[in-house]
Parts: C-alpha cells; sequence; structure tokens
C-alpha cells in the first residue's frame, strides 16, 4: 500500500522532513501502549531508502528512549535516522 505527502517538489522538504510531492511505503498501522496509553501509529518508508520525517515518534523524538524494549521489538522499531523507515503518529498522518 502507498501514500503520498502534500504537492510540492521531490527537491523540497516540509518543515517535519517529509518530502513533498513524494510517495512513501504503507508499513504498518500500529498501536503503541506508552505510559498507560494507546497510541496509533503509522510505519512508513521512503522508496528513497534516506531522508525521513522528524516528528513526534520519528527517529528523532526521544519519547523512544521511554518505550519498552519489548514494545520496540513488536513494532519492529530501528532508531537509525537515515535508513528511509519511520514512524508517525495517525493524526499527524491524516493531517
Amino acid at each position: 500500500m502507498v501514500c503520498s505527502s502534500k504537492p510540492g517538489s521531490d527537491t523540497e522538504t516540509s518543515q517535519s522532513g517529509v518530502v513533498l510531492g513524494h510517495a512513501y511505503t504503507l508499513l504498518a498501522a500500529v498501536t503503541l501502549n506508552f505510559k498507560g496509553q494507546v497510541y496509533r501509529l503509522i510505519k512508513l518508508r521512503n522508496p528513497w531508502g534516506r531522508v525521513e520525517f522528524k516528528g513526534e515518534w520519528s527517529d528523532y523524538d526521544k519519547n523512544w528512549d521511554l518505550v519498552d524494549p519489548k514494545e520496540k521489538q513488536r513494532l519492529g522499531y530501528k532508531n537509525d535516522k537515515d535508513d528511509g523507515l519511520f514512524f508517525i503518529g495517525f493524526d499527524q498522518f491524516c493531517d
């Protein structure tokens, strides 16, 4: 399944690191149990294999430091800021 970002040139990125006018592979829709709450996240891949989202629940988000390692493993989370794989909150994804 694929999705796309807001219109623009693929030489431009938004402030949050999303490439404009670009297609992304939708890998999964998951729930994350964190601090007694359930968060809905979308796992995406930039087919370029680099350039990633930098907002909440991205590899740049310090919340991941507080997530249980078993939960990170279940989701397939890897802290690699330039592998093209990233998570984004469902509400932000739909915005």
